[in-house]
């Protein structure tokens, strides 16, 4: 797997990834409503090209598998396709993400978690900071938080 960063012509493929994980990945926060699903695509496609530190993707034999993104120290998108799961990707990406943050001189690393990706955030050291916020529908979001060591 290779990480680089994002290029206007991935920008197809980011958006399957992306809708992919929340399609298949999802269901427990969106409970398959349409409207939801809908509108937590298009927030996520349409920070592609509008972040301030910009997007990175993971590549296998040139085709996209993941997808993040940071502003500062927050982790703003952090998807894998929905045929790679559970190989170790998300936790390559995370790694990298979080690598990349302690470069800038942070200790700590900020990130909105769905209810099916809290566990596995759980499971990394992040703890809830805050109260759940509606998402995108019916969907909720928590605020979680990781110290760097």
């Amino acid at each position: 797997m290779f990480m680089r960063p994002y290029r206007s012509d991935d920008y197809e493929s980011c958006v399957e990834v992306i809708d992919s994980s929340v399609k298949t990945y999802c269901f427990a926060d969106h409970g398959n409503d349409e409207k939801t699903i809908v509108a937590w695509c298009e927030a996520a496609n349409k920070g592609l090209d509008t972040l301030e530190y910009g997007v990175v993707v993971w590549t296998i034999l040139n085709g996209v598998v993941g997808v993040g993104a940071l502003e500062g120290n927050k982790i703003t998108l952090n998807y894998v396709a929905d045929h790679f799961t559970g190989v170790g990707i998300s936790t390559r990406m995370l790694d990298s993400l979080e690598h990349y943050i302690k470069l800038r001189h942070y200790d700590e690393v900020l990130l909105i978690s769905t209810v099916a990706a809290r566990h596995m955030y759980r499971k990394r050291g992040y703890t809830e900071v805050g109260a759940p916020m509606q998402g995108n529908g019916v969907s909720w979001n928590f605020p979680m938080a990781k110290k760097l060591v």
